[in-house]
């Protein structure tokens, strides 16, 4: 790269929110600033008192005034005169090319708008393998026309697209787009692995040495298959051939319901700080992800690099983490019975456990990595126009 340049972001959800997309949107801008390209990234401001803009780890973030919706999983941004003079800051930065994430929100079509206004290479990125759902089926009809009617929109304005995975590229051409490429999520598998808290979780919760550890991190909600697992394992612990526990780690709208299911054997340990998922992670054994939506799960690949058994189903990013049976299982579905019988297959096996955990830590190591992710960006970029990259 002869020069610096500069990439700006629109991502309507950031942290301090927790999520995939927020991860990724960190991570990436992080990785690109070590390798001499500026990120700006503009956002939707959670709370009024964090509007404007601001700088962590020397990334710009602009927080725009917006207005939360559906308790809080839809974020629209608001026209004011401070939003006009944030977006005004914003197109006056020497911006070389933008990022847009996800296809349907307002703040994606404001940023596709701003690029094409620019002249600057524009590039939407999909995070999903499946349609949105809030797991209500009158809800999740409408939902499913509001995508389809945002994506034409954002159809209309021909801007190029990629994808976080291979699973993503795929569900694109359901609204008739093609990817013209795939930037994979990653992690960054030291700094993880480093940031444990030290919790000992096994002592704590009085886990002996002969039993096995299932865990589940992740938001609480129906999409992501946590009530079928629960159930599953339910059903597992009450057979008695396997001594087993269950932790759960997230928040959403079905905490009332796991709290509920909660036993000698499951444990709902409410949201933790990362530090406090990388230490329980380094404990256990097998990660479960029953989901029915994923791009490429950040908590899969926490997963493989703390050395578990990873049981997912087959959505987003499985498939390039676990190309056959030697790194992983993958189910069809979430159904009780494909959920208990993968947990089998491992509780069964401790060799062919101890032979995934490796493996699984090794494939990530090697390919998912936030450098590789960054390259994947700029030649993507490189490859829809724009020069020197």
């Amino acid at each position: 790269m002869s020069e610096s340049k500069t990439l700006c972001i629109f991502s309507t959800f950031y942290l301090p929110n927790m999520g995939g997309v927020e991860f990724f949107t960190d991570n990436i801008a992080k990785e690109l600033k070590s390798i001499n390209v500026k990120v700006i990234i503009v956002t939707c401001a959670i709370n009024d008192s964090d509007i404007g803009v601001s700088e962590t780890d020397g990334v710009c973030i602009v927080r725009l005034p917006s207005k939360s919706l559906l308790g809080g999983r839809f974020l629209f941004p608001l026209n004011s005169v401070k939003a006009d003079q944030l977006l005004e800051w914003v197109n006056d930065q020497p911006i070389d090319y933008a990022l847009v994430n996800q296809r349907f929100f307002p703040l994606s079509i404001k940023g596709i708008k701003f690029a094409k206004e620019k002249d600057v290479p524009v590039l939407v990125m999909d995070h999903g393998s499946a349609h949105l759902t809030m797991s209500n089926r009158l809800l999740d009809f409408f939902i499913r026309i509001y995508e389809h009617f945002m994506s034409s929109i954002i159809k209309m304005m021909r801007p190029n697209y990629c994808a976080v995975s291979n699973k993503s590229a795929e569900w694109l051409k359901h609204f008739g787009i093609d990817a013209d490429g795939v930037v994979h999520n990653a992690i960054d598998a030291e700094s993880f692995k480093s940031a444990s808290s030290g919790r000992d979780f096994l002592a704590e919760y009085h886990i002996d040495p002969d039993e096995k550890t299932i865990v589940y991190t992740g938001r609480l909600v129906p999409e992501k298959g946590i009530i079928p697992l629960c159930k599953a394992f339910r059903e597992l612990a009450n057979e008695g051939n396997h001594k087993v526990k269950l932790f759960i780690a997230g928040d959403g709208i079905l905490c009332e319901d796991i709290k509920k299911m909660e036993s000698d054997n499951i444990h709902y340990l409410g949201r933790l700080s990362h530090s406090d998922i990388a230490a329980l992670l380094s404990q256990c054994d097998i990660f479960c992800l029953p989901t029915v939506s994923e791009g490429f799960s950040t908590s899969m690949l926490e997963a493989a690099v703390s050395e578990m058994g990873i049981i997912v189903t087959d959505t987003g990013g499985a498939r390039e983490l676990m190309p056959n049976r030697d790194f992983g299982i993958i189910i069809k579905d979430n159904e009780i019975e494909s959920i208990k019988r993968a947990l089998e297959i491992y509780l069964a096996d401790d060799s062919y456990l101890d032979s995934v955990r490796e493996k699984v830590k090794d494939r990530v190591d090697n390919n998912f990595n936030w450098r590789n992710s960054a390259n994947e960006l700029l030649n993507l970029f490189s490859k829809v126009g724009v020069d020197d990259i």
